[in-house]
Formats: structure tokens, sequence, C-alpha cells
């Protein structure tokens, strides 16, 4: 069955945040490719603010499934949090 509704939104800096901004292999990656084996009916990718609001517009107008593929610069907070308590988390995540 296919959900019309679907929007799938990748936020793509080619890096793994949690372990420091480390390189991750995302930018070999042909998302368009992975998206139709995932039988996604659209694929959108931008890189650039004034593409991304036109993109963003059609790919929130027409029907899903749709992937949407949104290239950031590899940048994190300084004072970005981590988790303190893993078996809370654990906890949070086995009772939602």
């Amino acid at each position: 069955m296919e959900k019309k509704n679907l929007k799938y939104v990748l936020f793509n800096n080619s890096s793994h945040e949690s372990v420091g901004g480390q390189k991750t292999i995302a930018s070999k990656i042909d998302f368009n490719k992975l998206a139709k084996g995932f039988n996604f009916k659209r694929y959108f990718k931008t890189s650039s603010h004034k593409d991304f609001k036109k993109k963003l517009t059609k790919f929130l107008k027409l029907s899903g499934p749709s992937f949407f593929e949104i290239k950031i610069q590899n940048k994190s907070l300084n004072n970005l949090s981590r988790p303190k308590n893993l078996k809370k988390c654990k906890e949070l995540f086995q009772n939602a």
C-alpha cells in the first residue's frame, strides 16, 4: 500500500555528530537511487537556501511518498548537550 502523505527529510552533512563530527560515507551515497529503491515516487535535493524554499513548497504540495535530501554544512554547537543517564534514556525509549 502506497502512503501518499509520507514525506521523508534527510539533513545531510556527511558526518556523525555524536562522535564529534566524524565524516561518514554519506557523500558517496546516491540517495536518489536509494529513494527509488525504497519506492519513493519523488526525490528532491538542495544545498542552497533559495533553492530550498522553492523545492520545499513543491515537496509539500505533491503527494508522496517523497524524499527530500537537504545538504547542510558540517557545523555543530559548542554547547551541544549529550545524554548523561543512558539507563534513563533506555527506559524512556522502551516505554514510549
